[in-house]
């Protein structure tokens, strides 16, 4: 299992978990109460979440590939 995990809180905004994901190159965002995993957030969570031009569905594509450059 991984060590260091990333992880967001249930009351967390989606700009935070946004900024939080980014900042870390994680795609995958899990929702932690206490030591209970209560959600995931993805990056096409996100996207479907907002409004997005042209542009960010391409900044949120490459970031998708982030693992495979």
């Amino acid at each position: 299992m991984t060590s260091g995990v990333i992880v967001g809180a249930p009351d967390m905004h989606l700009d935070e978990a946004t900024r939080l994901m980014f900042e870390n190159k994680v795609k995958k965002l899990p929702i932690v109460k206490g030591s209970q995993l209560v959600g995931l957030v993805t990056l096409t969570d996100i996207a479907r979440a907002t409004s997005i031009d042209k542009k960010t569905v391409e900044l949120f594509e490459k970031l998708s590939n982030i693992h495979t450059i």
